[in-house]
C-alpha cells in the first residue's frame, strides 16, 4: 500500500519558486511553479520567496514532503498537495494553449 501514496524520489530548483518533481513509482516527472503558493502564504511563506532559502529545497519524511531551511523553519509542502498543485497547472497550460488557439485562429 505505501508504494501507491504519492512520494517525491528527488527534486530540483529549475527557475524562481519552481521545482523539478521526479514522482516515486511513476514514470511522470512535473515541472511544479509555486509563486502563487508562497504569495498566498503571508509572512508563514515569506522566507521562500529568497532564492537563497528557496533553493535549500530537500525531500523529507520518506518522500511525503519537500522541506526547506533547518527543522525549525516548518517550512513544508506535502507531496499529495504538490501533486495537485502539477495537475491544476498542467489543466491550466491546457486551458492557455487552447485560448492561444481560439485567439490565433477565430474560425475554430
Amino acid at each position: 500500500m505505501l508504494e501507491k501514496l504519492t512520494r517525491v524520489r528527488t527534486v530540483a530548483v529549475i527557475g524562481t519558486a519552481t521545482l523539478r518533481v521526479h514522482w516515486r513509482h511513476r514514470k511522470q516527472v512535473a515541472v511544479i511553479d509555486l509563486a502563487d503558493w508562497i504569495a498566498s502564504g503571508g509572512g508563514k511563506l515569506a522566507p521562500l520567496a529568497d532564492s537563497k532559502t528557496f533553493d535549500q529545497v530537500r525531500v523529507e519524511d520518506n518522500g511525503f514532503e519537500l522541506a526547506w531551511g533547518n527543522s525549525n523553519a516548518n517550512l513544508f509542502v506535502g507531496a499529495t498537495q504538490l501533486e495537485r498543485f502539477a495537475e491544476d497547472q498542467k489543466g491550466l497550460s491546457r486551458a492557455r494553449k487552447t485560448i492561444f488557439r481560439i485567439i490565433s485562429n477565430p474560425s475554430c
